[in-house]
């Protein structure tokens, strides 16, 4: 499983090039590295922050040396892709480290980070009068909750929101010519699609040669069924049906998996659909987060999906043909509208010698103004909010238009898995759609294969018998 964890990166939520850099803030440290009274300057605190090469927190660093101006905190931060960041803080917390005062970590691999013992509750902070209030309540529904809560009580807050949403041509969209071909095809009005069969329609619809060469050079939709992403798209139409039992998609109240019950063969098979039928951007095989919209922000493709961060790019003129031609909705449906509820989350060690200070560090950097400033006031627009609020400031929004769509998703958002063995099932079922992308299985035999594996999973963590 350290395989590939997935290439996961969110790779694509992330840069290219490794980040790291040092930072200087806050008020002071703990109470045993107070300064003595008197003309003595107070003693600096240094905590060290492990994270993950993120557009996020490189809009973070242009921020923080007003927190080293401020305060007396020096924050340095280790920041690596995600593969060597998730073994890299599995090990710290494995082997009682103490050596980061603070993890990030994606709410993608939150089952482990929550059970793991790695993380300290910050509840007796919460309540110090003393300290910095973190306003849980203002944050977008579910994330503490989901990804921050566990047995000892609330151990992460949210750096940054994001979720599942669709992006398309709006300029093409509503052009009079495409919507009358449109309607004389397939008999009602051109618009975001809010079925997977519309979507369907679309793809088909849009996929065209331009240029009158005999090829084709314009696709309805892109899509990547790599590692991880593969998993994302068929979620997006295993969870639009309604539960399949016990209220879930994968496995049932006592760890059967249900992923081969009729609907999500149908839905894998409408996958391999699209594919087989070419409305799909090339390349898809081997793409991942961050090359799925290439095509798509070079203004070759109709519609793509991704999460919310990764869509920013699109609304950039010197990165982006389709800048201010580009609309945002809901997953498309078989019976419900859902979103991913996803996030990237950060904590205090359970081991740290500075976790006053690392709250504070934490408190400032999910604090509502700076929620904010990290879009309008960095360079680095890869960045989502995590504050309510912050979805509906208008300078936010222009900038972001993608968050109109984010914030009508909070209500019927779906969380991660919380179940650590979910790493596996992500891994497996990635590996079964490309199988059935490919053809080497049909698409049955993919999903039953899958499910044989997980049964075996479950069996070794003593949860089916």
């Amino acid at each position: 499983m350290k395989k590939k964890y997935l290439l996961l990166g969110i790779v694509l939520l992330l840069v290219a090039v490794p980040l790291s850099f040092v930072l200087v803030g806050g008020k002071g440290g703990d109470s045993g590295d107070d300064a003595a009274s008197g003309d003595k300057p107070a003693e600096t605190v240094t905590i060290k922050v492990l994270g993950t090469n993120q557009y996020a927190l490189q809009a973070a660093a242009e921020l923080q040396p007003e927190f080293e101006a401020a305060n007396n905190i020096k924050v340095e931060v280790t920041a690596p892709g995600w593969e060597p960041w998730y073994d890299k803080q599995i090990l710290e917390i494995s082997s009682n480290s103490s050596t980061f005062d603070v993890y990030q970590y994606d709410a993608l691999t939150a089952g482990v980070f929550l059970a793991g013992g790695g993380l300290r509750t910050m509840d007796d902070f919460l309540a110090d009068p003393d300290l910095p209030d973190l306003d849980l309540a203002s944050f977008v529904p579910g994330l503490v909750e989901f990804f921050g809560t566990n047995d000892d009580g609330t151990v992460g807050v949210p750096f940054y929101h994001s979720n599942r949403v669709y992006a398309y041509r709006k300029d093409l969209f509503e052009d009079p010519k495409e919507q009358a071909d449109f309607k004389a095809k397939y008999g009602y009005d051109l618009s975001p699609p809010s079925t997977w069969d519309q979507f369907g329609d679309i793809s088909e619809f849009f996929t065209r040669d331009t240029d009158g060469d005999g090829n084709i050079d314009f696709w309805g939709t892109t899509a990547a069924f790599t590692f991880g992403i593969a998993w994302d798209n068929f979620a997006d139409r295993v969870e639009s049906f309604y539960p399949f039992k016990d209220g879930g998609w994968w496995f049932d109240k006592n760890w059967n998996p249900i992923f081969t019950h009729p609907s999500a063969l149908k839905a894998l098979e409408d996958m391999v659909e699209i594919y087989k039928n070419g409305w799909v951007a090339p390349g898809a095989l081997k793409k991942s987060w961050g090359d799925v919209q290439d095509e798509f922000r070079a203004g070759n493709a109709a519609m793509t999906d991704m999460f919310t961060e990764a869509l920013t790019i699109l609304e950039l003129p010197d990165q982006s043909a389709v800048a201010g031609k580009t609309g945002y909705y809901v997953i498309p449906k078989y019976q419900q509208f859902h979103t991913r509820l996803s996030a990237w989350m950060i904590g205090i060690n359970s081991k740290s010698k500075n976790a006053e200070a690392a709250y504070k560090y934490i408190a400032w950097l999910t604090s509502p103004e700076i929620d904010r400033r990290l879009v309008t006031d960095t360079k680095t627009a890869a960045r989502m909010p995590a504050r309510i609020g912050t979805h509906y400031d208008p300078e936010v929004v222009r900038i972001m238009p993608v968050l109109m769509a984010s914030a009508d998703s909070f209500n019927i958002a779906i969380p991660w898995p919380l179940y650590p063995e979910f790493m596996e099932l992500y891994e497996f079922l990635s590996n079964a759609i490309q199988d059935a992308i490919t053809g080497t299985k049909s698409p049955e035999q993919a999903l039953n294969d899958t499910a044989d594996q997980m049964r075996e999973v479950m069996e070794r963590a003593g949860k089916l018998k």
